[in-house]
């Protein structure tokens, strides 16, 4: 009875230590793995320290002289004596090859050289294989690859915290959201500094009761109506994913906060500023009040308009922007070039939205607006499967099609983001919230794949590829806020700051002979090349375009840099 238990608490250790193996390997190899399948004309091969490789091949030529069966083809590890080799005999079993060349006495390991797949997480959601936009491999038919590349993002993050710890909140402006449905109640955001009923304004944001979001019609909170469209949208962004129910939405866990409107322009800007309010609530009490809204969804809009005929609707863009909010809009559902023919919101100018246009699961443009001044890029559309409301209000599943299904991806995509992003880049939001907007506009679209399709069609040419997104913002995080220069500021005094016209900076080091102005990119936008022998000047920036900047200073001796934000 002893052994038995014993042997029982043995096999539960080692499980236990046999798993967390597992994740660490998973994990330091960052999703990748070895297929069972390999190349069978090329082995590696690791021997002892001392043990030179040309012993190796000389003692199977001498065994084999009517034949050559291994070349070396490269040295893969100096340090650790490890070497590619080709089978170069085309009538050697490579199998036998491999048990001979372990057998050889100054040989530790010996493999096959295996090709490595990329792994991505695939949720248990008992529908996910009807969503060819997040996983398409062309077994049901379309082009392999014509999804949003989003799986294998799933291994770093599934949505929701920040890694300041911030709980993410996308907003969708449309017709409601169904609140039963199993996909979408657990991830449906609440105002919870706001007491429900009780008719007075809890959080002093501007509004009476809107715990469960805002409805601009009837100026109350009752967002959970029959409307299908809102519905279909939010599973996009943010239907409960590996909950072994329906499907996965781009974010697995995530706030949706839905605010009814848009049927008039006048609704519409209802329904922006509550948006606006909630966030600016955030910013102002730093995460105490209001709600950490990163991206806002409307697929609606106008057909034919230009933005001279809404300004006022245009410039909510770069308010929400300017507080932190990247906004997503659909552009029209018909074949139109909309810089010539006009669309809303897709030609406002502001540059904190994105607008989108649809694709289809052969990665081609479907019945859908155009432009390559005012589209910026496209994501698929047609035919997209997500959770549904019935006539009656029951929860439900449905494909749906248009850019309205196209834009929700963009957005979900935005929020993902947010949830992956380094913790440098969340805390560069906190204090400066429209560059953080800005930079992960810029990660979408400069992460999009080519597609001829959209080529001269959009402003990118790409379609939306939410893992190249966060290689594209990894590699920012890694190369600009690691950067020990950056990271530890000078004693430099640089005021105003934020700036506008013309900088002070105070304390300059003696002997300096350089001056550079760099951007959050690495672009370098100014350089001076003569000596500052003064411990003060004064330098005009009013060229330099909105941001974040890093004024480098070089003397014979010394190295300094000071951030500043330019408006």
């Amino acid at each position: 009875m002893h052994t038995f238990l014993i042997q029982i608490i043995v096999n539960q250790y080692l499980r236990k230590y046999y798993l967390i193996g597992i994740l660490l390997f998973l994990t330091f190899f960052e999703g990748f793995s070895q297929s069972m399948s390999h190349d069978s004309k090329e082995m590696i091969v690791q021997l002892e320290r001392e043990t030179d490789i040309n012993s190796l091949i000389t003692h199977f030529s001498e065994e084999n002289t009517s034949e050559l069966l291994i070349t070396h083809k490269e040295v893969l590890s100096d340090y650790l004596n490890i070497h590619l080799l080709n089978i170069t005999s085309q009538n050697t079993d490579s199998l036998d090859l491999i048990q001979n060349l372990s057998s050889f006495p100054s040989v530790l390991n010996c493999q096959f050289n295996r090709s490595l797949q990329q792994r991505g997480l695939v949720p248990n959601d008992t529908s996910f294989k009807e969503q060819w936009t997040l996983y398409n491999d062309g077994s049901s038919g379309g082009t392999a690859g014509a999804d949003i590349n989003i799986s294998k993002l799933w291994n770093i993050n599934t949505g929701g915290l920040s890694a300041d710890g911030d709980t993410i909140v996308i907003a969708v402006v449309d017709d409601g959201i169904n609140d039963t449905h199993p996909d979408l109640q657990q991830n449906i955001w609440f105002n919870y500094h706001e007491i429900p009923g009780n008719f007075i304004d809890d959080d002093s944001n501007g509004y009476t009761d809107d715990y469960r979001g805002w409805n601009t019609y009837t100026d109350n909170d009752e967002i959970f109506y029959d409307g299908n469209h809102g519905t279909q949208v939010s599973g996009i962004i943010g239907a409960r994913g590996n909950n072994i129910t329906g499907i996965s939405g781009i974010n697995w866990n995530v706030k949706i906060m839905m605010i009814v409107g848009g049927g008039q322009e006048s609704d519409a800007i209802k329904a922006y500023s509550y948006v606006l309010a909630m966030r600016r609530l955030y910013n102002k009490s730093k995460g105490k009040k209001g709600a950490y809204i990163v991206s806002v969804n409307s697929s609606w809009g106008l057909d034919s308009k230009f933005p001279k005929d809404a300004p006022i609707w245009c410039a909510l863009y770069d308010s929400m922007g300017k507080n932190g909010i990247v906004n997503v809009a659909a552009t029209t559902n018909s074949e139109r070039n909309v810089d010539t023919d006009g669309d809303l919101p897709t030609t406002c100018p502001s540059k904190y939205l994105i607008s989108v246009t649809s694709t289809n699961k052969n990665d081609q443009r479907v019945n859908s607006g155009y432009g390559k001044i005012n589209i910026d890029i496209g994501a698929p559309g047609k035919s997209v499967y997500t959770t549904a409301t019935t006539f009656g209000g029951n929860a439900d599943y449905s494909y749906f099609t248009g850019t309205s299904g196209a834009s929700p991806h963009v957005a979900g995509v935005l929020g993902l983001l947010y949830a992956s992003a380094c913790k440098g880049l969340i805390q560069i939001g906190k204090k400066y919230p429209d560059s953080l907007a800005l930079l992960m506009k810029s990660f979408v679209l400069d992460g999009t794949k080519p597609l001829g399709s959209l080529y001269n069609y959009t402003l990118t040419g790409g379609r939306l590829d939410a893992f190249s997104a966060y290689l594209k913002m990894n590699e920012f995080c890694n190369k600009v806020l690691s950067n020990p220069d950056i990271a530890t500021e000078s004693t430099i005094k640089v005021f105003p700051n934020p700036v506008t016209h013309y900088i002070v900076m105070e304390n300059i080091p003696s002997e300096i002979y350089q001056i550079n102005i760099v951007d959050l990119n690495g672009k370098t936008h100014y350089i001076f090349n003569h000596a500052i022998n003064e411990s003060s000047t004064i330098m005009e920036v009013s060229f330099l375009p909105e941001g974040i900047y890093f004024i480098y200073l070089y003397g014979e001796n010394s190295f300094s840099v000071k951030k500043f934000l330019k408006i």
